[in-house]
């Protein structure tokens, strides 16, 4: 035992210091003449020996006091024997008398005194603001003192244990450890310095309330009014593993949608365990279709899907390994030197691949949710010996707290697939998400059982800015042609060669004929255009020929080889007579790819502006729709800023696609150019949903001469001549009226000084179309190479 003046102000904000506390033994002197007194106690004879021995040391000392508490010392003993267990081991006891509420501690055993005079001890409350741990202690301390005095004075008791958290950095481990302190105040007195105030019995029960402000009572019964004498009794529990579990479901409480938690999961794990060389990992089971998929961000630190990664297993052998072990999960454990035998031997194979990787041992608990599978916990460590199935028992009730972080990962990764969707395949999109939802509770509120199922209405956004925007590859049709009439040509010439071949190995008159044929066919595509020709000289290739060609490839194997060489060369993916084709594909996929790219990275610019609504058309080359206006964003005052600044970044975003896709001529197999084209319409127009047709479409007959306009201007050519008005390197701006395209101008102005454009700007009249008169356009070059000093 120690006997140490320790005074709690020291290591912490003590808030009531101005309350007069004083050591006595009175209250604990009173506790045993009642024991004797009753004769309840076997060792009676005892307590009369602790009596007398207190009483005569008051007798001869005075008063105990903070000054003279080391005179007491063996009466201090005597008291921790009547108050503990006689086998009790104090080596491994945390207990201690403080004065009063636990301000100062006098005496107490070493293990106490070491842990609370531990340099990183510090009250705990990670998920909350310091103000507000500092304000909660404060009421915690009122309500302390204000109990005692409801109790002592007023008879009526409150059963609330009074206790604190406290954590303590174990220095072996660097880990923290949780500790529980009891304050008992048995035996402490409470007397007041004039008359008791009154309360009445309904005041003193809404005391018991948890959201009750203890400091309602600092006015009426002001703490520096009281006395309170005696001692409190402090022990200590370890909640090491109570506390993380605690912590644990307190992530899980409070952190927000999709807050990295994993950290701060993992280390009250190690807390648990007491070891920080063990590490963990969370897998979570996702599904497609009901079959498990990986995911490499959201299980990216696995231990087994890595190591299933990098094993010969194969993919099919792999999969039917993870069914079978989602229809009956358990609890997979081992170390080197130690394999398990299981039943399977496919998870056999498995543990075979951590001999030679660095963990030593490894542990894998299923984690459900509901009943269902929905995740793995992961226990692994590179170090020898220390990971047992003790250890685990520590873990036992960790899974269930798992189940929905694990459940959240997989809505999480669920809600991505969606939107990729919505995204990517319908016309359904964020900003207009609100009022599908609003239609669709509609739709579900009129249901009514055994009737029919009610109309829903076309989805109308009124109102609405449209930007059109088209960039094309210039004569894609052209080079489809060429690409086809060159591969044609190909086969014909490869067929040719086989042809004569295949004539050294029989007379038949027929097969002179049939190279006669083939032999005009190639002349004829030299000469002629494609589609003129193009039905016939496929009934040739794929009626005539095939027959002849398996004769002979069933009545002698030398002849079938010369025929499986042709065969081969019309595999589409590498057959050299689509090589022509698929030169323009790898071409075009190029240059859709990057302007698809930066379509999307400019669509996530103007959405953080202003919702609206974005959509793509896939043809040779992209087109694309926008939609901006109140009606799309209700919740948002539209303002026609956000549409002037999303008409610069339209302009913008042309250049650059123009200059991208110049850039990548190098790279393409078949050289191809693109044009950029922007149709320019400063009204508002309605769109609606057409739930039949599944997409967007204009409403009224205004609105529908735009969209006629749309389909119409990407071949339109310049009045009075031959020249198409989309050209290679160019951007063209349709419009009606002069005052459309003012803002452009002044937008080309800014994009000529900053070296997107060149200063070659044309305003044209363009021929006029059926049923729309009076287009005209705008056109500017585009700075094609990188200007280095913009």
């Amino acid at each position: 035992m120690k006997l140490n003046i320790l005074d709690i102000a020291e290591i912490g904000d003590y808030p009531f210091s101005n309350a007069d506390i004083k050591i006595s033994f009175d209250s604990f002197l009173r506790y045993l003449k009642e024991r004797i007194k009753n004769r309840q106690a076997l060792n009676t004879s005892f307590l009369m020996e602790v009596l007398q021995r207190i009483e005569s040391a008051i007798e001869k000392h005075g008063e105990i006091r903070t000054d003279n508490v080391s005179l007491f010392e063996e009466e201090l003993s005597l008291i921790y024997k009547c108050l503990t267990s006689p086998i009790q081991d104090e080596s491994q006891t945390y207990w201690a008398l403080a004065a009063p509420i636990g301000q100062c501690i006098f005496y107490g055993t070493e293990p106490f005194y070491n842990l609370l005079q531990e340099q990183y001890c510090e009250v705990v409350n990670k998920l909350k603001g310091i103000d507000q741990e500092n304000e909660e202690a404060g009421n915690k301390q009122r309500q302390v003192f204000y109990s005692l005095i409801i109790e002592k004075l007023y008879g009526i008791t409150f059963n609330q244990k009074h206790e604190v958290i406290r954590s303590v950095s174990d220095p072996k481990t660097g880990l923290l450890r949780y500790y529980r302190v009891n304050i008992n105040n048995q035996f402490i007195d409470v007397h007041i310095h004039g008359k008791i105030p009154t309360l009445n019995y309904q005041e003193i029960r809404s005391l018991s309330t948890k959201k009750f402000d203890w400091r309602d009572l600092q006015s009426r019964l002001p703490l520096d009014q009281f006395t309170f004498s005696g001692f409190s009794i402090l022990t200590v529990d370890d909640v090491t593993i109570s506390q993380s579990l605690e912590d644990i479901k307190n992530l899980i409480i409070h952190s927000k949608g999709r807050d990295p938690i994993e950290d701060r999961l993992i280390l009250s794990l190690k807390t648990i365990v007491g070891n920080p060389h063990i590490e963990f990992g969370l897998v979570p089971f996702l599904r497609i279709n009901d079959n498990i998929v990986f995911d490499r961000f959201t299980q990216q630190n696995s231990i087994i899907l890595d190591l299933l990664r990098k094993s010969d297993i194969p993919t099919d052998r792999m999969d039917v390994i993870i069914d079978q072990y989602l229809k009956e999960p358990e609890i997979l454990f081992f170390n080197t030197g130690n394999l398990p035998t299981h039943d399977n031997e496919k998870v056999n194979l498995l543990f075979q691949g951590f001999l030679v990787s660095p963990i030593k041992s490894y542990a894998l608990i299923p984690v459900y949710h509901n009943s269902e599978p929905v995740g793995a916990l992961e226990i692994y460590t590179h170090q020898e010996g220390i990971l047992n199935e003790s250890l685990l028992v520590k873990l036992s009730d960790v899974p269930p707290l798992l189940g929905q972080i694990l459940r959240d990962n997989a809505v999480d990764f669920e809600n991505s697939i969606d939107d990729i969707i919505k995204e990517k395949f319908t016309s359904l999109q964020p900003a207009v998400q609100w009022k599908f939802n609003k239609k669709a509770w509609e739709y579900k509120k009129a249901l009514v059982p055994d009737q029919p199922k009610p109309i829903i209405q076309d989805i109308k956004f009124e109102q609405v800015y449209p930007l059109y925007g088209a960039i094309d590859i210039r004569n894609s049709t052209i080079e489809r042609n060429a690409a086809a009439a060159a591969d044609l040509e190909i086969q014909l010439k490869l067929l040719h060669d086989v042809l004569l071949k295949l004539a050294d190995y029989s007379n038949l008159a027929f097969l002179e004929e049939l190279t006669h044929v083939c032999e005009s066919w190639i002349d004829k595509i030299e000469s002629e255009m494609l589609s003129n020709i193009e039905l016939s000289v496929s009934d040739f290739l794929n009626k005539d020929v095939p027959e002849t060609l398996k004769y002979f490839k069933s009545h002698d194997k030398q002849a079938g080889e010369i025929i499986r060489a042709y065969e081969n060369a019309l595999i589409p993916e590498t057959g050299e007579a689509f090589k022509n084709r698929r030169a323009l594909e790898s071409s075009i996929k190029l240059i859709n790819t990057a302007v698809n790219s930066y379509l999307e990275m400019f669509n996530d610019e103007i959405q953080n502006s202003y919702p609206c609504y974005f959509e793509k058309f896939r043809s040779d080359g992209v087109e694309y729709d926008i939609y901006i206006g109140q009606s799309i964003a209700p919740k948002k005052p539209f303002n026609i800023l956000y549409l002037k600044n999303i008409r610069l970044w339209q302009l913008t975003s042309m250049a650059a696609i123009g200059r991208v896709t110049h850039s990548l001529i190098e790279q393409m197999e078949t050289p191809l150019q693109t044009t950029q084209l922007i149709f320019v319409n400063s009204s508002p127009i309605d769109i609606s949903f057409r739930i039949d047709e599944r997409r967007f479409d204009v409403e009224g007959a205004y609105n529908i001469r735009y969209e006629m306009v749309k389909k119409r201007i990407d071949k339109v050519r310049i009045k009075g001549t031959n020249e198409r008005l989309t050209q290679p390197g160019k951007i063209a701006l349709v419009y009606f009226s002069p005052n459309e395209i003012r803002e452009f101008k002044n937008s080309i102005s800014y994009l000529q000084k900053k070296g997107m454009l060149l200063y070659d700007l044309e305003d044209v009249e363009l021929e006029e179309l059926q049923g729309v008169h009076g287009l005209r356009s705008l056109r500017v070059g585009i700075q094609l190479e990188e200007n280095t000093t913009n």
